[in-house]
């Protein structure tokens, strides 16, 4: 009595498109982060990494790391629930596997930067790539502290729609990843003085 337990949770790959594993929140952000740094290749800027911890319990890593780095712009990497999974609402829950790369433009703490949003949509559509977008009245990402502290910055959270999440084992799109990765990693990549003087002033 008292034994914490849990189903075993193995990494499978179900389909070509859908893959099933422990924890892809946020495993699932912190590979795409790593992916990122690899295709990064802009010496017009500088790109820093942050895994932090302790979201679910107020963002706390999150404000830790925005104190120490003061980065000039923030996009979050996450997941967030997917609507098109049993006894799940669409019309709370929007995003769909498959559909592509999600991006919510608030949730409990967080509002996107409309800059930065437009420049994605103008790049999404540039590439051609699918853009998912949803609001949250509960639940927040780490974007929560990124654009409140340290007198704050442009920010913008993407979220890979994923079914069961919290749970012992989840489910996301292969497509969704890629075409995740595809956007950030061109957006980064081409980000100089110039564009952030754009987005950066009001």
């Amino acid at each position: 009595m008292g034994d914490f337990i849990t189903p075993e949770a193995n990494f499978a790959a179900l389909s070509d498109d859908r893959i099933l594993g422990k924890a892809l929140d946020n495993r699932a952000g912190c590979a795409l982060m790593v992916e990122l740094f690899k295709a990064f290749e802009n010496t017009d800027a500088t790109l820093y990494g942050v895994s932090t911890v302790q979201e679910e319990v107020g963002l706390r890593g999150a404000q830790t790391s925005v104190q120490k780095i003061e980065p000039d712009i923030a996009i979050i990497l996450d997941t967030l629930v997917a609507g098109d999974t049993p006894n799940i609402n669409p019309i709370n829950f929007p995003l769909k596997l498959g559909g592509g790369a999600g991006i919510p433009l608030f949730d409990k703490r967080y509002l996107a930067h409309k800059k930065l949003t437009r420049a994605f949509k103008t790049l999404a559509e540039k590439l051609d790539v699918p853009l998912q977008f949803c609001t949250l009245k509960t639940g927040a990402t780490d974007g929560g502290r990124y654009n409140v502290m340290a007198s704050g910055r442009p920010v913008i959270a993407f979220t890979l729609p994923t079914r069961y999440l919290h749970a012992n084992s989840s489910m996301i799109s292969i497509y969704d990843y890629d075409v995740t990765k595809e956007l950030v990693a061109t957006f980064i990549n081409t980000y100089n003085t110039s564009t952030h003087e754009k987005i950066s002033q009001f």
